[in-house]
C-alpha cells in the first residue's frame, strides 16, 4: 500500500512498508480477492478448444506475487479468494485479503471516486492478429479496409469504431467468438485487452499482438486493481425490487432483490437472463396461465433485467408439454420485436436484448435451475454441485440470473407502481400477490390471484370467490400443497 508501481522498474522501500506489505513479507503469502479468478477462459480456437488456460485474474495475481517477491526479497505465494465484489471489499476492509483484482476502463464514469494509488499492473488495449500477418499489420494505417472483431458493447468495440474508422467492425457476443472470427479467417484482427490476450496467445502460437499502437489520446487501459461503485440508474431499479420484498415465485422464496444485487456485484461479461418456465409440479399451472394469457409481462420483466445487467441475451425454458404455448409465446416475442420492444436498439436506445425459447423434453429434474442451464447448453439435465453458484458460474460458465415466470411478470408492476407500493399488497417480509392453483374436488377449479398473507387455506377452499367448497356438500378430508 506504500508502493505505487505501474512499471517493472518500480521497487519498494523496505524500511517504510505499510501494514499490508509487512504482512505479505512476514507471511510469504498474498491473499487476492477476485470475483472470477477460478474461471478458466474458454477457448473457441479450433485447434485448442480442449485446452484449459489459467484465468486472467489468476494470471494477474501471480504476476503481482512475482513482482512482490522481487521487491520484498521473499517468496510470495498467491492465494485466491473467489466471491462477489461486495464481499471482496469487506474482506479488504477487515484485512482478510491483501489486494483486490478487478477490470475498469478509464472511460468508465465509476472511476471518479476511486483511488488508484496502489495499482501494480496496468494493461493496454491491443490488436491481436494472425502470426502470418505480423509483417502486414505494423502500423495503425495498415488496418484500413481490414475486418476487425470485438466484443459487443465493450471498450474494445468503442475503440474499434472510434480509431479504426476505415475498417469494417464486427461485434461479437463474447471474446472467444471474436477470437474464432480471427482464427477462421473471417476477421483480420481482434481488439483485446493485453492481459486478456495472454491466455489466447499461450493456447495458440499462430496468434500474436500487432506492433501497431493506438494513439495516446484514445489509449484505453484497464487497471488490475480497482473498486467498482455502480450505476445509479441500474441500482435504482434493483433497490425497487429489494423494497418490494418480492420473494422468488418458483418455490424457494429466495428474495429476488437480493439475488439481483448479488449478480450486479459479480464481475464477468456477458451476463445471461434465464426464465424458468419448466412448470412440472403436480397440480401446478399458474405459469401456464401467464405464458398463455400475459406473455408480454414476462418478456418485459426479462428485458428490464437485461437492461439492469447490460445483458443482451435472454432464454426462457418452457416445459415440453406446453408445445402450443411455446408457439403463442414465440408469436408474442415476434410482435415485441416488430414493435421495437425487443431486439436491436430498443425504443431507439443503445440497449439491445433478445429472448430465445428453449423447449424442455419432459425431464422433471430440469425444473431445478442448474439442471435447466445444463439442458439449455445441450448437456445432460443434471443439477450442478454448488458452489460456485449460478450468479457466478451459470449459463455457459458466465454470471446468470435465473428467475421464475411469476417473478419476472412481477417486475414491470414493481417498476410502474414502486417497490414500496408493491410490498404493501402483501405483508412486511413478503410483498405483492400470489397466483394459487386449485384442482381436484372443489367447485371452482382454476387459478386465483390473492394478496400474500391475507387469505387462509380454508378461505381458498371454501370461499365462494375462490374454491367454493367441496362438491355435494362433502367434508374436507385431505389436501395437497403443491
Amino acid at each position: 500500500e506504500d508502493t505505487s508501481c505501474t512499471d517493472s522498474t518500480a521497487t519498494a522501500d523496505t524500511s517504510d512498508r505499510g501494514p499490508v506489505l509487512t504482512r505479505i513479507a512476514e507471511s510469504g503469502k498474498m491473499v487476492v480477492a477476485t470475483a472470477s479468478g477460478y474461471m478458466p477462459y474458454e477457448f473457441v480456437d479450433i485447434e485448442s478448444a480442449d485446452q484449459e488456460v489459467i484465468g486472467v485474474d489468476m494470471a494477474l495475481g501471480q504476476a503481482i506475487a512475482d513482482r512482490l517477491s522481487e521487491e520484498l526479497g521473499v517468496d510470495v505465494e498467491m492465494q485466491i479468494e473467489n466471491t462477489t465484489f461486495t464481499a471482496n471489499l469487506a474482506a479488504i476492509a477487515a484485512d482478510q485479503a491483501d489486494i483486490m483484482i478487478a477490470g475498469m476502463s478509464p472511460t468508465d464514469e465509476r472511476r471518479e471516486n476511486m483511488d488508484f494509488s496502489d495499482v501494480y499492473l496496468q494493461a493496454e488495449q491491443r490488436l491481436m492478429i494472425r502470426a502470418e500477418d505480423a509483417d502486414k499489420f505494423t502500423e495503425l494505417s495498415d488496418f484500413a479496409g481490414a475486418t476487425i472483431a470485438a466484443q459487443i458493447n465493450t471498450t474494445q468495440a468503442t475503440i474499434a469504431h472510434e480509431v479504426l474508422t476505415e475498417s469494417t467492425v464486427t461485434e461479437m457476443e463474447r471474446i472467444p467468438n471474436a477470437v474464432l472470427e480471427l482464427t477462421t479467417g473471417n476477421a483480420d484482427a481482434v481488439v483485446i485487452e493485453s492481459t486478456v490476450a495472454q491466455p489466447y496467445l499461450l493456447a495458440n502460437p499462430d496468434l500474436v499482438l500487432s506492433e501497431a499502437s493506438l494513439p495516446e489520446d484514445v489509449l484505453y487501459k484497464d487497471t488490475a486493481i480497482a473498486v467498482p461503485l455502480g450505476n445509479e440508474d441500474f441500482l435504482e431499479i434493483i433497490n425497487e425490487v429489494i423494497d418490494a420484498k418480492l420473494l422468488g415465485r418458483g418455490g424457494a422464496s429466495y428474495p429476488a432483490g437480493k439475488k439481483w444485487k448479488q449478480l450486479y456485484e459479480i464481475e464477468g461479461d456477458p451476463k445471461y437472463i434465464v426464465c424458468n418456465a419448466d412448470e412440472g409440479e403436480p397440480g401446478t399451472f399458474k405459469d401456464k396461465v401467464l405464458l398463455e394469457k400475459d406473455p408480454l409481462s414476462i418478456i418485459e420483466g426479462m428485458a428490464i433485467a437485461g437492461y439492469v445487467f447490460n445483458s443482451h441475451e435472454g432464454y426462457i425454458y418452457i416445459r415440453g408439454e406446453y408445445r402450443e404455448i411455446q408457439k403463442l409465446f414465440q408469436a408474442a416475442i415476434d410482435n415485441a420485436v416488430k414493435a421495437n420492444y425487443l431486439g436491436k436498439n430498443i425504443m431507439g436506445s443503445d440497449f439491445s436484448f433478445n429472448v430465445h425459447i428453449v423447449s424442455g423434453a419432459g425431464a422433471y429434474i430440469c425444473g431445478e435451475n442448474s439442471g435447466l442451464l445444463n439442458s439449455i447448453e445441450a448437456k445432460t439435465g443434471r443439477p450442478r454441485v454448488k458452489p460456485p453458484h449460478l450468479a457466478e458460474v451459470g449459463l455457459y460458465s458466465m454470471p446468470t440470473l435465473v428467475n421464475n415466470v411469476e417473478s419476472f411478470a412481477s417486475v414491470p408492476q414493481i417498476v410502474n407502481m414502486g417497490g414500496k407500493a408493491f410490498q404493501e399488497l402483501g405483508v412486511e417480509d413478503s410483498g405483492g400477490t400470489k397466483l394459487i392453483c386449485l384442482s381436484g374436488n372443489v367447485n371452482n377449479r382454476g387459478t386465483f390471484e390473492v394478496p400474500i398473507g391475507g387469505v387462509t387455506l380454508l378461505d381458498l377452499i371454501f370461499d365462494p370467490e375462490f374454491g367454493g367448497g367441496i362438491p355435494d356438500g362433502k367434508e374436507l378430508k385431505f389436501y395437497h400443497l403443491g
